[in-house]
């Protein structure tokens, strides 16, 4: 699994997130907790805690924007197609360079879904720490930021004949 798809992955998970649940972030993977009797002696065992989810929902989630920023600046939306092209290198590279630029929409489309689908969650889990003001100060604003880098990439999709 390459690092997008671990992105992607991660944050689905978060957007999965009911009122009430807790997640795990043991692994490489965010997971939630279960919330079965006596979990609470496996996340003091595993050092489980708000702050150490907070943390990882926040990397996951700078993680996307930084990856949106540069999927978004990437060379190969900016490529000038020959109107009649002249020799078959010339032809090449048009292809190439029209199907890297087809799995850049793809990589975009698929992480604009995906922060969209993680907002739900990411609520969620400003619900069940509510009383907890410094969670909430970390997590607050990752609302906001996915707004508005989900506002940014909608914008950047469109421009370049994409309808999300």
């Amino acid at each position: 699994m390459n690092t997008l798809d671990k992105i992607i992955f991660n944050l689905n998970t978060i957007g999965k997130i009911q009122k009430g649940q807790k997640i795990l972030t043991s692994q490489e993977f965010i997971n939630i907790d279960d919330d079965k009797p006596f979990s609470f002696i496996s996340r003091t065992l595993s050092r489980e805690n708000r702050d150490k989810g907070a943390y990882m929902v926040t990397m996951i989630l700078e993680n996307a924007f930084l990856v949106i920023d540069l999927l978004m600046e990437s060379k190969h939306f900016y490529i000038n197609i020959p109107q009649k092209p002249i020799d078959h290198d010339i032809v090449t590279f048009c292809v190439d360079q029209t199907t890297e630029r087809d799995a850049r929409v793809r990589d975009l489309v698929r992480l604009y879904e995906s922060i969209i689908t993680c907002t739900g969650g990411l609520k969620n889990l400003c619900t069940t720490y509510s009383n907890d003001s410094n969670i909430l100060a970390k997590l607050m604003p990752l609302l906001e930021q996915i707004e508005t880098s989900s506002a940014k990439l909608s914008a950047f999709l469109t421009q370049h004949g994409v309808v999300v």
